[in-house]
């Protein structure tokens, strides 16, 4: 009995997944309902309960594409990429590259999703304390080139090549987005959890060059030497002084060590 059980829960799932009726012919109807009708229900069912987890993870990019759109790439993502985890929260994971393939010359569609998502993610992340920018009395003089900074868990650093935030911005505020804008130079965008509310931030090529490093575990002595040499022109001193300043006034530092 519990073997016939295992294989009738086994080609159920299956069916649900695949939109087969393998398991229609092991069941004994009941009532009115016939077995393959009743599957059918639960397909249906699965696929309309991905599809609003989708909608309401990636609640501007749908704002943006329209219901009828972005339910076509739902449900084609939900055939493609069936959910794995038992977190129904981690489904749309994938969703953005999708969108990427289906719409390679399109970067702002993927760009707003990858916005969406990362939000999310960062609401849902990890706790974690930041410092204050007077917790740098604690690093001596002759430290400072071998320090490293750790950032809050929640710090993603995103590279769009479109106005994608603006369009976001637009959206949220039930505005008509701007005219799709592609940059000469992609821009990188950050996405953080500030206390209890996700935070966004568009950096200019300076700041997100400096963050990129610091990011990488990159010494501060390197660093530096490495932003006077990328940015001749500019005042390192007071360029470094600011990002530094920033990060601390954004919440982002957690901590840093000597190497």
């Amino acid at each position: 009995m519990l073997a016939l059980y295992e294989k009738l829960q086994c080609q159920f799932q299956a069916d649900v997944l695949n939109n087969t009726q393998g398991a229609a012919s092991l069941f004994k109807q009941h009532g009115r309902v016939q077995p393959a009708l009743g599957i059918e229900i639960y397909q249906n069912a699965y696929r309309l309960r991905l599809l609003e987890t989708l909608r309401d993870t990636y609640a501007y990019t749908a704002m943006y594409l329209g219901d009828a759109w972005f339910d076509s790439l739902g449900l084609k993502y939900i055939e493609e990429q069936p959910s794995l985890d038992h977190n129904i929260s981690w489904f749309g994971a994938l969703f953005a590259s999708f969108l990427r393939i289906q719409h390679p010359v399109d970067p702002d569609i993927h760009e707003l999703a990858l916005l969406d998502w990362n939000l999310r993610r960062a609401f849902d992340g990890p706790d974690s304390t930041a410092l204050l920018i007077d917790d740098l009395a604690n690093i001596a003089p002759d430290e400072w080139n071998r320090v490293v900074f750790e950032f809050v868990p929640t710090l993603t650093r995103l590279i769009f090549q479109s106005n994608a935030v603006a369009m976001w911005q637009a959206l949220k505020e039930l505005q008509t987005p701007p005219t799709v804008v592609l940059f000469e130079r992609p821009v990188s965008v950050l996405t953080w959890r500030k206390e209890f509310q996700p935070h966004f931030k568009t950096l200019g090529a300076e700041e997100g060059r400096m963050l990129e490093m610091a990011l990488q575990q990159i010494p501060f002595g390197a660093l530096c030497e490495q932003m006077a040499s990328e940015f001749a022109n500019s005042d390192t001193t007071a360029l470094v002084g600011y990002c530094l300043h920033d990060w601390f006034q954004q919440g982002l530092v957690v901590g840093f060590r000597l190497i």
